[in-house]
């Protein structure tokens, strides 16, 4: 059960710098989106209607809503991972911090090499660091 926890909790933290940038991705697209709103011209009631009785620019107004509300909505969502995945972070030692940031945020090649010589500890002590920060940072976010 154990396997789980663990692989959404590798999963949280390598998502994490991804997930930070879509924190700054998304409110660009909505800017977009918006703006393109103000460009698309009422729909007028002497305009031919297309298949379902809608005009065209109805159309793309109401998809231009849709995307923008789609957007906030997956914002939010993100908004409140990052800020649990925060929170779960933020109740691990700072050398826990530096282990997971290392090996599944960053993904640094040769992250136990590099943690060892950084950490001054042989290997398979950083590993047996990275499980326990890893345990307690699935704990953290799920209580498992």
């Amino acid at each position: 059960m154990y396997d789980i926890w663990r692989m959404l909790a590798v999963n949280d933290l390598q998502t994490l710098n991804a997930k930070r940038q879509a924190l700054i991705n998304i409110p660009e697209q909505i800017a977009e989106l918006e703006a393109q709103a103000t460009s698309i011209r009422s729909a007028t009631a002497d305009g031919t209607p297309v298949k379902g009785g809608g005009s065209g620019r109805e159309a793309m107004l109401l998809n231009n809503i849709s995307e923008r509300d789609d957007l906030k909505e997956e914002l939010e969502q993100i908004q409140k991972c990052v800020a649990r995945i925060d929170r779960a972070l933020g109740v691990l030692t700072a050398t826990e911090q530096r282990i997971l940031q290392v090996r599944y945020i960053d993904r640094e090649p040769g992250a136990i090499s590099k943690l060892s010589c950084e950490l001054n500890l042989d290997e398979r002590t950083v590993r047996n660091r990275l499980s326990d920060a890893l345990k307690q940072f699935s704990i953290a976010m799920r209580g498992k």
